[in-house]
């Protein structure tokens, strides 16, 4: 089956998921990569070998990047662990000895791409052109790229290469919209597993798998924010101030939420920031919270994170794809709902055909016994009198409990069938069921010993 949207529904794989988003970065990092590397080749090819450098502008740039990322990743690690064990500390240092070796080839470069670049930094600076592991961790070494410098000193030619400040903006931009997405992608994952989590996950060791599943994904996060974070204001500090801002807001913890989650009020917000005062358990918006002791404001009203309403688009039409994408990110949202609801609906018609097998069950068995009333019937009188009177009475246990079962489910098989029927809520039927559990324990253990007696003794 295929929606109308031309999205596949059930298990018609010909048409895309209707549960991932198509509408995406208008130019991903990769794809500037190689837009950057066919221009750059075509500039080549007009160039002298002689005077051909080793690597290309963007690949120093991305190299910058790919470093910028393993020491968010490293740093986070570094602040998150609980403990000194032996195999965090070793594997500790063997990314801090990933990333100084990139560093060191990075530094390569920078003699090429900026190559006076020790002239521009201040006297507190310069200990991170050179400095050991031991008195700079790798994951802490700035790596000064032309974003780092002031307006003034990118233009100069022997602070950096013609050309240079350019290819990392648009490397900048790109990474913000990728950031964006991967942002946006682990808020999904993070609702779907809370979701998933309190509907299905009991016990303890299902609550720690799901929970240590959920921290993985609060890692995704928070590095996706730090990302982004980086990259805008590296972008910031590249072209300053200018439209662009329109789409490529500042990100605070508060944006941090997903589609289905409501943004703190201001009123919430200071009494967040008193219970972090008091040292209470609340840490913010991606991280674990407790907002019992917050204010509620109800479901009346919901304000939606700017970063699910920020797309990339040209000048002449960024309204168009900014609503195209933000209507596919609430479709994405309504096709899970009516999933929810879907499944919820045959949770009701499983609920009723439970009702009625187990009403039609016990009349069955009531049958079943009064047929063997005389099914002894070469068995002395006393045995036939004795069978005969199990029978009758087991048989009219099964009846009664038939009878009393349809009684007490009568309203809520009624209610059922007005809820599958799309019957209003306002005119559902009301229904109050009270059942004796101590009744229903001592019938079923009566029932097990029933059904324990071999057919050859009645």
């Amino acid at each position: 089956m295929v929606g109308s949207a031309g999205h596949r529904v059930g298990t018609d794989f010909s048409k895309p998921c209707p549960y991932e988003p198509t509408v995406r970065s208008k130019l991903t990092l990769n794809e500037v990569k190689l837009q950057l590397q066919k221009e750059e080749q075509l500039e080549l090819s007009k160039t002298p070998e002689s005077v051909v450098p080793e690597s290309s502008a963007s690949a120093f740039i991305s190299l910058a990047l790919q470093i910028e990322e393993l020491q968010r990743a490293l740093a986070w690690e570094v602040q998150a662990r609980s403990s000194g064990a032996t195999y965090q500390e070793l594997n500790i240092q063997k990314q801090r000895t990933v990333i100084t070796q990139r560093i060191w080839k990075l530094r390569g470069l920078q003699h090429v791409y900026m190559p006076h670049l020790w002239e521009y930094l201040a006297t507190d600076q310069l200990k991170h052109l050179d400095a050991p592991a031991d008195v700079i961790f790798p994951e802490n070494v700035k790596l000064f790229l032309p974003s780092h410098l002031s307006r003034e000193n990118q233009t100069l030619p022997r602070a950096c290469k013609e050309g240079l400040p350019d290819v990392e903006t648009r490397l900048r931009e790109a990474e913000c919209y990728d950031a964006l997405d991967d942002l946006r992608r682990a808020l999904r994952t993070r609702s779907a597993g809370l979701l998933f989590q309190v509907r299905n996950v009991s016990g303890q060791m299902s609550t720690m798998r799901a929970e240590g599943h959920q921290r993985r994904v609060l890692i995704n996060v928070n590095l996706a924010k730090l990302r982004y974070q980086w990259s805008r204001n590296a972008l910031f500090l590249l072209k300053g101030h200018g439209n662009w801002e329109r789409q490529l807001k500042i990100l605070e913890d508060k944006h941090v939420s997903g589609i289905n989650e409501r943004m703190l009020s201001a009123r919430e917000e200071a009494e967040a920031a008193d219970i972090r005062e008091r040292g209470l358990i609340y840490v913010g918006a991606t991280g674990p919270s407790s907002r019992d002791a917050l204010t509620s404001q109800g479901e009346g009203q919901r304000k939606i994170s700017w970063i699910w309403y920020s797309f990339p688009a040209d000048v002449d039409a960024r309204s168009q794809t900014s609503d195209a994408a933000f209507n596919e990110t609430l479709k994405i949202e309504w096709c899970k709902s009516r999933a929810r609801m879907l499944r919820w609906r045959e949770e009701v018609e499983l609920l009723l055909e439970e009702m009625r097998r187990v009403v039609a069950f016990a009349q069955w068995k009531s049958a079943w016994w009064r047929q063997r009333v005389d099914s002894l019937p070469n068995a002395s009188p006393h045995l036939q009198e004795g069978v005969s009177a199990r029978a009758l009475a087991c048989s009219d246990r099964e009846l009664s409990l038939a009878e009393r079962l349809g009684s007490v489910w009568a309203g809520l098989m009624t209610l059922g069938q007005e809820i599958l029927a799309d019957v209003p809520a306002a005119h559902l039927t009301a229904v109050e069921v009270e059942i004796d559990a101590t009744a229903e324990q001592g019938y079923d253990d009566e029932r097990e010993d029933d059904d324990t007696l071999p057919d050859d003794e009645i």
